[in-house]
């Protein structure tokens, strides 16, 4: 079987979009789940996500100069 990355990555990219369009009760799960992980960054330099999906964690962690693996 051959993977039409092309086609991969336009479904990924669609639902990115969904993603990061918060309704109410998801921006505060989501509020919830930073403070979270905030609260065990302290002398973190690099972090493996697990479950990546469609990167609503690993985007802004990397942009905010983590090594995201």
């Amino acid at each position: 079987m051959k993977t039409d990355f092309k086609r991969e990555r336009a479904w990924w990219e669609g639902k990115a979009e969904g993603e990061e369009r918060d309704l109410a009760d998801e921006s505060i799960n989501r509020a919830l789940r930073w403070r979270e992980i905030a609260r065990n960054l302290k002398d973190v330099r690099t972090i493996a996500e697990i479950g990546a999906a469609t990167g609503a964690f690993t985007i802004p962690l990397a942009k905010r100069g983590y090594k995201v693996t």
